[in-house]
């Protein structure tokens, strides 16, 4: 019983130390002008969010990268719509870059704190008011309301935001107490029925 006891709390620490990754959502935000299914914005505040979560992030040529499963774009007065393909979001701390592509790089801020960023914790905002130099990269763009062509963006930001998770510690000592909590009532009724 002891050693059933002591394994399955060495268990639930080695788990628990594994369970690193945290959810991060990425917001790049700007204003922009162009079309979305041939209805036309001009000079909203457009608005690209991609949740994802720091384990699938990889190192690649220097560069990190996280592939997001949803990524949205709100365009004031028009709504909010899922981009319709694979996204990812990429820094490049030696060129100084940060960025969002969905079949290639749609959005791309080049600053000085990028140097040091890797996607991997909470970040900005940080302003970045020149243009976006992959404007001409959205061009028919897949989103769930249509096709959507981005023809200026400035005045941009990027900000990354984690989600407070529990401490991998804070689980393996809750599942201790469950497990003394077990044993002690075992031993409790054990006891009174003899």
């Amino acid at each position: 019983m002891r050693a059933r006891v002591l394994s399955t709390i060495a268990a639930a620490m080695f788990s628990a130390a594994l369970s690193q990754a945290a959810p991060i959502t990425y917001i790049f935000t700007g204003t922009a002008s162009g079309e979305l299914a041939g209805t036309p914005f001009s000079n909203v505040l457009l608005t690209v969010t991609a949740p994802g979560d720091t384990s699938a992030i990889i190192s690649f040529n220097g560069a990190f990268f996280n592939t997001v499963p949803v990524a949205s774009v709100n365009i004031p007065g028009l709504g909010s719509f899922n981009f319709l393909g694979s996204a990812y979001v990429f820094d490049h701390p030696g060129n100084g870059v940060v960025g969002f592509g969905i079949g290639g790089d749609i959005i791309q801020h080049y600053d000085n704190p990028y140097l040091t960023y890797d996607l991997a914790s909470a970040f900005g905002p940080n302003l970045y008011p020149p243009d976006n130099p992959s404007v001409p990269n959205w061009t028919n763009i897949g989103t769930s309301g249509g096709l959507m062509t981005v023809r200026a963006m400035d005045n941009n930001s990027f900000q990354a935001v984690t989600t407070a998770a529990p401490e991998p510690s804070s689980l393996a000592f809750l599942l201790l107490g469950a497990v003394c909590c077990t044993v002690r009532a075992r031993y409790e009724r054990i006891r009174n029925s003899s």
